[in-house]
């Protein structure tokens, strides 16, 4: 399309009554052409003007391709965002047996399995099309794409463990089962989030916790279930989520059954040249797993911790909250009852098993410490370990709002956890001071201080729901680009609709991860 389509499209306008208005067909293609007249010129502007700057040099880059091309070795993220793991290979797959040879979870198949998974998929989908439990939409909207594969097994080396672990992920990018999946949760997420043991994040919980007092018999509970997602049984978990969610949803009971178990029961996927299949339990990665995880924990909850004709500790229970297979609960033992509930709370969630901490000083949840002081509950930031957070200094590539952003949001992760002011500026300072030791001036850093102060004091806004705005995605490389969104954004405001937004995201350049991490696992050859 160029300035011809344009003069074309206005001679064919005008052609049949020059005083006749645009048809709204005409006007949204010739804004179109518009648009990408000016987008095309723009772009053609920076790549004259202006060269991408890399943070590394060509040397080091090389360096990295060099490393990843190693068949020695595999880079992986470590879990809990800990940083990046370089391992030999021949220990990755160890770790990685460890998982795949338990009987109870996998079974590791003798060919390629995905024909016949897609086949077994495709002809239960149309019988339940054929008996009107689905619709010919939906039919169409969870047939699995053409280009389907299996899962890619992988594992995260979990360095905060004493003895070396990993937790095993199975990716679904392509996955027979995924747009199931992804239907799954969408149907069940507000029933999830409708538990009475749900909650947000660690702010929420900061919230709650203010108003709760605090006595020298009060207990905090932390408890974590071990291997959720793995160890929930099939029969059991679609059992209980299907009743849970009777009532709840436009499907019919025996449509989310079968739609349950064909996520469940074909979670194919293959490590090396080799395929495997999960038999028990929902495997990380898929899309409905936390979703499917927090509807059966919900069912299990509700008929007993927090069912009083089962529960006789409930009036003890002053918080009892849940971020998936995280607990937090503040119990009142004026009475001596702890250790009871804590017998009764294993047993409530079986088969599922408990690791259960009990204290008053520094007990930890998600990334909050929490203490009991004698008439008040505190909170403060939680920093693991093994973190070693670093900034990306203010010279890269990077856009300036974004690499500020990161910042601030820390600040204001600072403030929204830590309800003492000395917790908070030691926390502060320490931020402020990474980030000050990779180049940001000390005028910045203040400014970002003080906005994040202010923006917890002041009542967010309640606002209407707007309709999504337009995103239009730039590479970015320098300030060429913010005059090229700022002449989008414009152009944008002058030939289309006035009323819809629009906004301007940045792409993420290459970053070392990206640069070395591999997600799929090749066997070293001998």
């Amino acid at each position: 399309m160029g300035t011809k389509v344009d003069r074309l499209i206005k001679r064919l306008i005008t052609s049949e009554n020059p005083n006749s208005t645009p048809t709204p067909q005409l006007q949204r293609y010739s804004f179109t052409t518009k648009f990408l007249n000016t987008l095309d010129k723009a772009h053609k502007e920076i790549l004259t003007s202006h060269q991408p700057k890399s943070n590394l040099t060509a040397t080091q880059t090389s360096a990295l391709k060099s490393l990843r091309r190693n068949p020695a070795i595999i880079i992986k993220p470590a879990d809990k965002n800990l940083g990046t793991t370089v391992i030999q290979k021949t220990l990755y797959n160890e770790l990685a047996q460890v998982h795949l040879t338990d009987a109870n979870t996998y079974k590791q198949l003798p060919t390629d399995p995905l024909a016949s998974t897609v086949k077994n998929i495709n002809d239960k989908l149309s019988s339940l099309q054929r008996y009107s439990y689905l619709t010919k939409v939906q039919l169409s909207r969870l047939t699995p794409n053409k280009n389907s594969t299996p899962g890619n097994f992988y594992i995260l080396p979990k360095l905060h463990k004493k003895t070396l672990e990993s937790r095993p992920i199975v990716s679904n990018v392509s996955h027979p089962t995924k747009k199931i999946s992804q239907f799954l949760h969408e149907t069940m997420i507000s029933t999830a989030e409708s538990s009475q043991s749900y909650i947000k994040n660690s702010t929420d919980l900061t919230n709650l916790l203010k108003d709760i007092p605090a006595t020298p018999n009060t207990f905090i509970i932390t408890a974590d279930i071990k291997s959720l997602y793995t160890l929930i049984p099939n029969e059991e978990g679609v059992k209980n989520v299907v009743k849970e969610m009777s009532g709840k949803t436009k499907l019919q009971p025996k449509a989310l059954d079968t739609l349950l178990k064909l996520v469940l029961q074909n979670n194919i996927f293959k490590h090396g040249e080799n395929h495997y299949i999960q038999e028990n339990g929902t495997a990380m990665g898929t899309i409905m797993a936390p979703t499917y995880a927090n509807v059966y924990l919900k069912s299990k909850e509700e008929k007993t911790i927090l069912n009083p004709a089962f529960n006789p500790y409930l009036k003890n229970i002053k918080l009892f909250k849940r971020y998936i297979d995280d607990i937090c609960i503040i119990y009142d033992n004026a009475d001596n009852s702890m250790v009871g509930f804590i017998k009764l709370l294993k047993q409530a969630y079986e088969p599922l098993e408990l690791t259960v901490k009990v204290g008053r000083q520094d007990q930890v949840f998600l990334d909050t410490e929490i203490s009991i002081r004698p008439t008040s509950i505190t909170t403060q930031l939680h920093v693991k370990p093994l973190s070693n957070k670093t900034y990306i200094p203010p010279s890269s590539q990077h856009p300036p709002h974004m690499l500020k952003n990161i910042i601030y949001n820390d600040l204001l992760r600072v403030n929204r956890l830590c309800s003492e002011p000395m917790q908070r500026n030691k926390h502060e300072l320490n931020f402020l001071a990474k980030a000050k030791r990779v180049g940001y001036d000390k005028k910045t850093l203040l400014t970002l201080r003080k906005l994040a102060r202010k923006k917890l004091k002041t009542p967010r806004p309640t606002e209407e729901k707007a309709e999504p705005p337009t995103i239009l995605a730039l590479t970015y490389n320098g300030e060429s680009t913010e005059k090229l969104a700022s002449v989008l954004k414009e152009t944008w405001k002058t030939h289309a609709n006035p009323s819809q937004r629009v906004m301007v995201a940045y792409r993420t350049h290459s970053n070392l991860k990206k640069l070395t991490v591999r997600s799929k696992f090749t066997p070293c050859t001998q």
